[in-house]
């Protein structure tokens, strides 16, 4: 969760200078959120399976679901930045893809 608020710090001025994400293109920008929030919800689900998938599963989707919306709030205060529902999107896409691979590797259904 540091690594993700850390990324999303970064002021984006529009100049080479200012941000190292500049050069790849805001699309593939938006894509990796599925990777990011994946890992995030996979790391939750590796800390919260103890005895229930189910309850892990739920436990790690609802605090990565709201970790997600409270950092599209942070960025509304970063220079550049802006907070997006598409964004939001991609962080739920990608919490389902990190909870269903943790539920295949981790069980193997």
């Amino acid at each position: 969760m540091m690594c993700i608020f850390g990324l999303s710090s970064i002021p984006d001025y529009g100049s080479r200078n200012s941000q190292f994400l500049y050069f790849i293109s805001p699309s593939i920008q938006n894509f990796l959120h599925i990777p990011e929030f994946g890992i995030l919800a996979y790391l939750w689900m590796l800390a919260l399976d103890k005895n229930s998938l189910l309850k892990a599963g739920w436990w790690a989707a609802g605090i990565s679901i709201i970790y997600g919306f409270l950092d599209e709030f942070h960025q509304l205060f970063i220079p550049g930045r802006y907070a997006s529902f598409g964004d939001i999107i991609f962080n739920i896409l990608g919490i389902i893809v990190g909870i269903m691979i943790y539920s295949l590797l981790a069980h193997g259904h």
